[in-house]
């Protein structure tokens, strides 16, 4: 990890493109940031666009997340399972919104060196910040769940995965890729 400030380490840069089914999208680039100290939480600031709606602005993600358990596997790796979450921050001209989601059982299974399997599900709410209700929250509350793999090549790693958005309505999801470049 490269250190720019004192306490501060740059994890790792990041593109993630994801293509809903319905013909939306929703692309960003930025840097995560790990803090001494504080294991497991990080910062990811970068720009993202919907190219449907030519959007594009700030992303900002305040992402803790804690690991309850390791399961032992015959190939020698450990199973993990984590919980946490996000604050998902967009700025941008046409909106300025928040998602809140919570990730209960964020599993990732290795099936070698190089190659690993994920699976979370999680709940969220959303909303814009000119509209921050409690009633808001509540109608903007769902669930969903994104799984994939990710394949490492040397600092490079790559993830395609599926992502359904809203349990009660399955056509919302979407097909996604993130790059990773680690320091």
């Amino acid at each position: 990890m490269t250190e720019p400030i004192k306490g501060i380490k740059i994890q790792n840069a990041t593109l993630q493109t994801f293509q809903s089914f319905d013909g939306s999208n929703f692309t960003t680039g930025g840097v995560n940031f790990g803090f001494d100290g504080l294991k497991g939480v990080s910062v990811y600031t970068g720009v993202g666009t919907n190219f449907r709606e030519n959007t594009t602005g700030a992303v900002i993600d305040l992402k803790a997340y804690g690991k309850y358990a390791e399961i032992p596997l015959s190939n020698g790796q450990n199973m993990t399972i984590s919980a946490g979450g996000r604050l998902r921050n967009n700025f941008n001209p046409a909106s300025q919104t928040f998602q809140l989601r919570f990730e209960p059982l964020k599993t990732k299974i290795p099936l070698n060196d190089n190659v690993s399997v994920y699976f979370s599900p999680y709940i969220l709410t959303k909303s814009d910040y000119k509209n921050i209700t409690a009633e808001n929250l509540k109608n903007n509350f769902r669930g969903g769940a994104f799984g994939g793999a990710t394949v490492k090549l040397g600092k490079l790693e790559i993830s395609p995965e599926y992502q359904i958005y809203d349990f009660t309505n399955p056509k919302n999801a979407s097909g996604n890729i993130i790059i990773s470049y680690n320091f």
